[in-house]
C-alpha cells in the first residue's frame, strides 16, 4: 500500500518540487495551498506525514500543526521554513527543516520519518 503525505505551502514551486522529488510508486503526495484547505484533505483521509510550511494565509504551519495534533496527536510533521535561520532540534514527533534545502538531504528526512511510521490508515 502507497505511504500517503501531505504538502502546505503557499508557494507553488515549492508544492511541485516537493511532489516530483517524492510522489512514485511506494508514495502519493496531495498539495494545499495553505493550512485550511490542508486541514479540509487531512479531514478527508489518512497521511503518513504532513509537511507544512510555517507561514501561509489563513492558517500558518503552527495553527495547522495544533489543528492536527487535536485530531491525531502522534501524527509525524515536519515544519519547513525560510524564517529557521537555525531549526529547532525535533520535539513532540515535529521534525524542522529550513528554506531553502538540499533536496537531497529533505528527501533522506522525509524517507527516515517515513521508516519510522506504522503503515497508513492506523490513524484515521
Amino acid at each position: 500500500m502507497k505511504k500517503r503525505i501531505l504538502v502546505a505551502d503557499d508557494e507553488i514551486l515549492v508544492r511541485q518540487l516537493v511532489r516530483a522529488a517524492l510522489e512514485g510508486p511506494a508514495l502519493a503526495v496531495d498539495e494545499a495551498a495553505d493550512g485550511v484547505a490542508a486541514l479540509g484533505l487531512f479531514d478527508e483521509g489518512a497521511y503518513d506525514l504532513v509537511i507544512s510550511d510555517m507561514r501561509m494565509p489563513r492558517l500558518d504551519g503552527l495553527g495547522l500543526l495544533a489543528a492536527v495534533r487535536r485530531r491525531i496527536p502522534e501524527q509525524p510533521f515536519m515544519l519547513i521554513s525560510a524564517a529557521f535561520d537555525r531549526p529547532p532540534q525535533p520535539r513532540d514527533g515535529v521534525v524542522f527543516m529550513g528554506k531553502p534545502f538540499e533536496l537531497d538531504e529533505f528527501v533522506d528526512r522525509v524517507e527516515d520519518l517515513l521508516e519510522s511510521v506504522p503503515a497508513v490508515g492506523v490513524f484515521h
